[in-house]
């Protein structure tokens, strides 16, 4: 560590190298990400921060580490917390008020995100390093603790806002028996879109 860093841990170090790739395959396909948003020297230096991660680990964590951890995670909160916790307040599926509901409903999301980020950043960094491999050249400098820091409160601060517009948006739904079948098969393309515009994005890197 250069001199006068800042000490950031090896689990903060991995958990940044991780999420330079991922911004990365964003800023080096000339594209944002509204939330995250960083200068031009951040951007340059997550760049060589991603450089250090072989292609092939990163693709791992990204296609089938994180879509796995994330998804057992929320599984296992809905399951052993949310739909317990429904029964206990209404027995009767009949008697379910959508306000309740809802609150409940963005709890179990707000649970679900501030775990799954962790759980992807810590645990599937963790696997997908020991069955792709480290690489090197990661020598930390005096701004990565304080890029490590922005990144971890851009991404609470997201997680936020998502609960939060969640919240009166799907009450609002509910209430006024919105039809919402357009709306999410429109955001499923836009998602299929981004997940094929990314593994472009990472061929281009390899």
């Amino acid at each position: 560590m250069g001199e006068g860093a800042p000490e950031l841990g090896a689990g903060a170090q991995t958990r940044l190298r991780f999420w330079s790739a991922n911004m990365e395959l964003i800023h080096g396909n000339g594209y944002s990400w509204p939330g995250f948003s960083y200068t031009d020297a951040e951007k340059l230096r997550m760049a060589a921060i991603a450089k250090t991660l072989p292609s092939g680990t990163f693709g791992l964590w990204l296609y089938l580490i994180s879509p796995a951890v994330f998804i057992a995670l929320a599984a296992a909160i809905i399951v052993g917390l949310w739909l317990p916790a429904m029964e206990m307040l209404f027995p009767n599926p009949a008697d379910t008020k959508p306000l309740p509901f809802v609150l409940l409903l963005a709890a179990a999301a707000l649970l679900a995100l501030s775990l799954g980020f962790w759980a992807v950043m810590t645990v599937g960094s963790w696997v997908a390093i020991h069955l792709g491999g480290a690489g090197s050249g990661y020598a930390p400098e005096a701004g990565d603790a304080a890029l490590y820091a922005k990144a971890r409160h851009q991404f609470r601060r997201m997680i936020l806002i998502i609960c939060g517009v969640f919240v009166p948006g799907c009450w609002l739904w509910i209430t006024f028996h919105i039809e919402a079948g357009p709306i999410v098969t429109a955001l499923k393309l836009v998602s299929i879109a981004l997940v094929l515009l990314s593994g472009y994005g990472l061929f281009r890197r390899r």
